[in-house]
């Protein structure tokens, strides 16, 4: 029942994220540059004290996740107003670590609610990646992205996940890294446990699984900008100040 009851104020809490980014945030640049700065401080913030935690409690971790990756590359570029640079990747990113998250509290409940220290680092992780989701929107509703610099996406993901692969075997992470299980295909083990036994131990299971999550990286890729096109709202009166790529609006 608890679980419910949190699933189901974190689905709440999605959706206002969601209505909040794409329609009050739309074409309002500069109040969108302030919150996106509130967001940056807030899931920096969350990290270095959740990482100071671990460490006093003399238990250490890497950080290694996307997400985490994904909090700090958030904070930098915002800070830095670092837009055409990397706005095209950190908005990506925030936009998948926030989506799979909330998918996770669905299908993955034991994978991602039951291995929770407690209630307040699962809702304080649920305020993290929903701040990153609605980053994530405000920028597509504000800042018009462009093929052109998408290439950057790509490379930051394999940077990323590389790094969750060198923590967890090079340099022997002793925490579970969610990157890492889903990219090996072990993420949906104790999902599949309950309706498929035995599933994930298949020698097909592993290809079919990889060439799957590449489709769905690939799809995610086309949503982003189409969601972009979408809800993007271009106010003129502030196009030489804020427009990621200028020469799109010649």
């Amino acid at each position: 029942m608890q679980h419910i009851l949190i699933i189901g104020a974190a689905t709440v809490l999605f959706l206002c994220v969601i209505a909040i980014g794409a329609h009050l945030l739309r074409g309002r640049v500069r109040l969108a540059n302030r919150l996106l700065l509130i967001l940056g401080v807030f899931v920096l913030a969350v990290k270095v004290i959740q990482y100071i935690y671990y460490a006093a409690i003399g238990q250490p971790k890497i950080p290694a996740e996307f997400s985490t990756l994904t909090c700090v590359a958030f904070a930098l570029v915002v800070f830095c107003d670092k837009k055409k640079v990397a706005y095209p990747f950190v908005t990506y990113a925030a936009f998948m670590s926030g989506l799979i998250f909330n998918l996770m509290l669905f299908i993955g409940q034991d994978t991602f609610i039951e291995a929770r220290p407690s209630e307040l680092w699962l809702l304080l992780n649920v305020f993290v990646h929903d701040a990153l989701f609605l980053g994530s929107i405000i920028m597509m509703g504000n800042f018009k992205l462009s093929i052109k610099t998408s290439w950057q996406i790509v490379i930051c993901v394999v940077v990323f996940v590389g790094w969750a692969f060198i923590a967890q075997y090079a340099l022997k992470a002793e925490e579970t890294i969610y990157t890492v299980n889903m990219f090996n295909g072990t993420l949906f083990d104790n999902v599949f446990a309950k309706d498929y036994p035995g599933l994930t131990e298949k020698s097909a299971y592993l290809p079919v699984y990889i060439v799957c999550l590449v489709v769905c990286l690939a799809l995610s890729y086309v949503v982003l900008f189409a969601l972009n096109q979408l809800i993007y709202k271009h106010d003129r009166s502030l196009e030489n100040e804020y427009y990621l790529d200028k020469e799109d609006y010649q």
